[in-house]
């Protein structure tokens, strides 16, 4: 979401279920999912490898869907 821009209902369980993550997988789910880099660019600007960002990445996922089912559910 950038300044502006509408709040669905959901935001608030999206952002609290993102600031449980580490700050390692938040920035990779910030900078691919939420900005829309490539893996690679998300590892070239963490200055990380391509495997650690798809580690992170789907560790971040699992974690997340864990958090949010409910929203799904409902």
């Amino acid at each position: 979401l950038r300044a502006g821009d509408e709040v669905p209902e959901t935001e608030p369980a999206v952002m609290a279920a993102l600031d449980r993550l580490t700050a390692r997988e938040r920035s990779v789910v910030v900078l691919t999912l939420i900005e829309g880099y490539s893996e690679k660019d998300t590892a070239n600007a963490l200055g990380i490898p391509v495997g650690t960002v798809k580690s992170r990445l789907a560790r971040a996922k699992g974690r997340l869907r864990g958090e949010l089912a409910h929203l799904v559910e409902a």
